[in-house]
């Protein structure tokens, strides 16, 4: 296989692990959402105010106690893992991120689910990379076909997440990278 149509075939499951994992986050985030709206007592108007605390104390009890380790900053920090770590991106953060987002947000925090699926999905593809032992212009474009597949599995925008690849992760603009990104998009759409 040459390079492109290695890079092809990396974008099915990074694009449908991708899309799997957006699938994960949104489900887990609405199921907590629900279950905390379901409550109902005589003043249940004041747990709005109490339950992004919750959210917020769940989520450092987990990072603290049983992740035991930093989850990291989202998209800045896998644009220092680009530059910095040669596009290693820690293996706990695909599935870190999930849980710390969906506690977060499920219990009304005032974040998006962005930041953490762009995280999970480019940590899917840096790993997967890492796996293959591929080299570096390898990784940086696997990260960033999870990161845009992860996205447009959230927002169904495939066009829009192929540019913030682009543009954000600072992929090479190239037939060769443009093709495996707008596939992984489009099969974490199919997935989602």
């Amino acid at each position: 296989l040459t390079n492109q149509q290695f890079m092809l075939l990396l974008s099915v499951p990074t694009g449908f692990l991708g899309g799997l994992a957006a699938i994960i986050i949104k489900t887990s985030t609405h199921g907590i959402r629900s279950l905390l709206l379901s409550i109902k007592f005589e003043h249940s108007d004041i747990l709005y105010f109490v339950f992004p605390a919750i959210g917020i104390f769940l989520t450092l009890c987990f990072c603290k106690f049983i992740l035991r380790k930093e989850i990291g900053h989202g998209i800045p920090g896998i644009l220092y893992a680009i530059k910095k770590k040669k596009g290693e991106v820690s293996r706990h953060s695909m599935w870190s991120t999930i849980i710390a987002s969906a506690l977060t947000v499920g219990f009304g925090g005032s974040v998006g689910l962005e930041g953490p699926s762009v995280s999970t999905g480019a940590s899917i593809g840096s790993n997967l990379a890492r796996w293959l032992k591929l080299e570096y212009k390898q990784v940086v474009m696997l990260i960033g076909m999870g990161g845009a597949a992860a996205l447009a599995a959230i927002f169904q925008a495939p066009m829009t997440c192929i540019f913030f690849a682009l543009e954000v992760l600072m992929i090479d603009l190239s037939l060769g990278s443009l093709i495996p990104i707008i596939c992984a998009s489009f099969i974490a759409i199919l997935t989602s």
